[in-house]
C-alpha cells in the first residue's frame, strides 16, 4: 500500500508538459542536472507521454524535493566512478518512448546497479560500463544484464499513471479520488497495459461523470482494444478491463480498478494492489517462472552468438516482491534445485540474481559456474 501526496495546488496537462515547470527546481542538484536533466526534459516534451506527471521522477521534480534523488546519485557516483554513472544512465533510460516503457526502464536501472555491485564484489577490478554487445567488462568477461520485474510492476505502472491525473486540473473527480484498488491482473502483456495506461487518460473522467455525476449504476463499453464494464454503487466504482483482440480472449488480458472517490479537503491517495509477483496465492508459482527465465536466457544466448559462449556471462535480475522475499532467502535446496536446473541448461555461463530489500537485501545468486573464478580472468586479447 503506498500513501502518495497530492499537492494543494495542480498543474494543467499543459503546464505538465512544458519543461519551464520544472528547470528551476534543478538549481541546486548538480549531478542531477549532469546526468538526468535531458533524459527528463525529454520524457515531459515527449509526444508518446501524455501525461509526464505519471513518471515518479517527474512528480518529486514538480515538487522540487530533488535532494534525495541527488543522493542517490552521489552514491551511485561514489560506487561506480562519474564515467560508468555518466554511461549507465543514457543507457538505461530513454526520452521519446511511452509511459509502460518509460516506468519499467527506471526499475530496470535499479537492476543494473545491483549486477554492478555483485559484479564489484565477485572480481578483482571495477566493472566497467559498455554499450556494445553486452553491458558490464569485467577482466576478460563480459556481462550482458536482463531484468526480470514482478507482476506488481504492471500495477504500479496503472498506480503511477492514475496519480499523475490525480495531480491535474484537467481531471477534477480523478482528483477527488481516495483510493485506488489494482488487482485480478491477468496476463498483463506489452499491447495491454499500454491501452490501459491510455484509457486512463482519455477515458476515465468521463467514466466518473457517468457515475458520480449522472448516478448511473452500470455502463459497458469497447474502446481503442479494450472491453470496460464499469459499475458504480455511491462513490464506489469498479472497473473491468479486458483485451477485444481475437487472437487474445477476454479471460486471458484482463485487469480489475477499484475507485473511491470523496469530496474531502484530505490531499492523500491509498494505492493498493496484488503483490503476486509469480505466485498462485502466497506461494510462487514456478511454472511461470522458469517459463519467464527460459525467455530471458534464450534472448542472453543470440548474444552468446556474436560475442562467444566463453567470453560472455549471461545474467538475469529478478525483482522480489517483499512478500517473497522471505521465501527466496530461506529456499530449502528442493525449490533451489528448480531454478539451478533452469540455469544449467545454458550453455553459456550463467547467473540468475533474486533482489529486493528486507530479506534479500544481499541478492540471492544461483550460477551454472565458478563466479569468482571466471571474473578474475584477464582480458582477452
Amino acid at each position: 500500500m503506498e500513501i502518495t501526496f497530492i499537492p494543494e495546488s495542480k498543474f494543467t496537462i499543459a503546464e505538465a508538459r512544458s519543461w519551464r515547470t520544472y528547470e528551476s527546481n534543478l538549481i541546486h542538484t548538480s549531478l542531477v542536472r549532469k546526468h538526468l536533466a535531458r533524459i527528463l526534459k525529454g520524457w515531459v516534451e515527449s509526444d508518446k507521454i501524455a501525461n509526464p506527471l505519471a513518471i515518479p521522477w517527474i512528480r518529486t521534480l514538480a515538487t522540487g524535493a530533488m535532494s534525495g534523488t541527488e543522493r542517490h546519485l552521489t552514491t551511485f557516483r561514489d560506487d561506480m566512478g562519474d564515467d560508468n554513472l555518466g554511461a549507465l544512465i543514457p543507457d538505461l533510460l530513454k526520452p521519446g518512448e511511452p509511459l509502460v516503457q518509460t516506468i519499467r526502464r527506471i526499475s530496470s536501472l535499479w537492476g543494473e546497479i545491483v549486477a554492478f555491485r555483485e559484479l564489484r564484489k565477485l572480481g578483482r577490478q571495477l566493472p566497467e560500463k559498455i554499450t556494445a554487445l553486452g553491458d558490464w567488462k569485467v577482466g576478460g568477461q563480459v556481462v550482458s544484464v536482463k531484468t526480470l520485474l514482478d507482476l506488481d510492476s504492471n500495477y504500479h505502472v496503472v498506480g503511477s499513471a492514475f496519480e499523475g491525473l490525480a495531480w491535474c486540473s484537467d481531471f477534477p473527480l480523478i482528483g477527488r479520488a481516495r483510493e485506488l484498488r489494482v488487482f485480478g491482473g491477468t496476463h498483463l502483456d506489452n499491447r495491454f497495459m499500454p491501452r490501459v495506461v491510455e484509457f486512463l487518460h482519455k477515458k476515465l473522467e468521463p467514466l466518473l461523470v457517468v457515475h458520480v455525476v449522472e448516478s448511473q449504476i452500470q455502463q459497458e463499453i469497447d474502446c481503442d482494444g479494450l472491453h470496460v464494464e464499469s459499475v458504480g454503487a455511491g462513490r464506489d466504482i469498479s472497473v473491468v478491463l479486458s483485451s477485444t483482440d481475437s487472437d487474445a480472449p477476454m479471460s486471458e488480458l484482463r485487469l480489475r480498478l477499484r475507485l473511491r472517490i470523496d469530496g474531502d479537503d484530505r490531499r492523500d491517495l491509498t494505492i493498493s494492489s496484488d503483490h503476486d509477483a509469480w505466485s498462485a496465492a502466497d506461494r510462487i508459482d514456478f511454472d511461470c517462472l522458469e517459463s519467464r527465465l527460459r525467455a530471458k536466457l534464450d534472448a542472453l544466448a543470440k548474444q552468446v552468438e556474436k560475442v562467444g559462449s566463453s567470453a560472455l556471462l549471461g545474467w538475469v535480475n529478478v525483482t522480489t516482491h517483499p512478500s517473497h522475499q522471505e521465501e527466496v532467502a530461506q529456499w530449502p535446496s528442493r525449490t533451489e534445485t528448480r531454478i539451478r536446473e533452469v540455469v544449467n541448461e545454458a550453455d553459456f555461463p550463467a547467473v540468475v540474481c533474486f533482489y529486493g530489500g528486507f530479506e534479500l537485501a544481499t541478492p540471492f545468486l544461483i550460477s551454472n559456474c565458478d563466479l569468482q573464478e571466471l571474473l578474475h580472468s584477464e582480458a582477452l586479447d
